[in-house]
């Protein structure tokens, strides 16, 4: 992830919330907050903070040492780490993973998602959340270093591919596709501070807006049928 992302997507970002709402939703599939959990990923360690907010215990770990010295203090580990290391005090160990906005980056997706998948134990689960649909794909996704959109079929492929039963997959943030439209033809014109630009509402009213949106399609008792995002959740199957 480009440095300057960590600058504008903090745990106050509307869609940072609207990201946590989305992995909550799915929460009924994943283990009590026994579990341990184990962060792929992590950047700036929002998601981690956020879901030790539900009581879990979550180990994390990233490649970017500048994204690593801001996470703020929490319940577990974090770790400088590459998972094909296999560190052998890793693999094996958890009976959840978490990638969240992670394997839309690596051009080897399912070698990536089987290697993080050595770390779980037998029948553990990875959750995970993509971008969605290459419609939406623009300068803001080069910008931040996507090499893919998905959809929900490539996902359910992805995840079987690697070794993973899926077991839900589903669209979230619906309601923001117009908005990633207009982003789009946005970023066509747009030359410096695209990071910026891409990501922080203009103003405060346009972030009203868009927390509002938030607040409405989270509140639904169903998912959208089509959205900005992917979340999944997978089972690491039996050998």
């Amino acid at each position: 992830m480009h440095e300057d992302w960590y600058d504008f997507a903090d745990a106050a970002h509307f869609w940072m919330q609207w990201r946590f709402e989305a992995v909550k939703k799915l929460q009924y599939l994943m283990p009590d907050t026994e579990a341990k959990v184990f962060e792929i990923g992590c950047g700036h360690g929002v998601m981690r903070q956020q879901m030790e907010s539900l009581g879990y215990v979550v180990d994390a770990c990233d490649l970017s040492l500048h994204a690593l010295q801001l996470i703020p203090s929490g319940k577990g580990r974090v770790m400088l780490y590459n998972i094909y290391d296999q560190q052998p005090d890793l693999v094996g160990k958890y009976d959840m993973l978490m990638l969240m906005d992670v394997v839309e980056h690596i051009e080897a997706d399912v070698d990536f998602l089987r290697t993080a998948g050595r770390h779980l134990q037998p029948g553990g689960l990875a959750v995970l959340s993509v971008p969605a649909s290459m419609l939406l794909f623009s300068k803001y996704d080069v910008e931040v270093g996507h090499i893919r959109r998905y959809t929900k079929k490539s996902m359910e492929q992805l995840l079987q591919d690697a070794g993973f039963e899926p077991l839900k997959v589903v669209y979230w943030a619906g309601s923001l596709v117009p908005v990633a439209l207009l982003r789009k033809a946005m970023m066509h014109f747009t030359k410096d501070k695209v990071i910026e630009k891409g990501l922080q509402p203009p103003n405060k009213l346009v972030d009203m807006v868009l927390r509002g949106m938030k607040n409405v399609e989270t509140a639904l008792p169903f998912h959208p049928f089509f959205g900005a995002s992917i979340v999944a959740v997978g089972r690491l199957r039996e050998l």
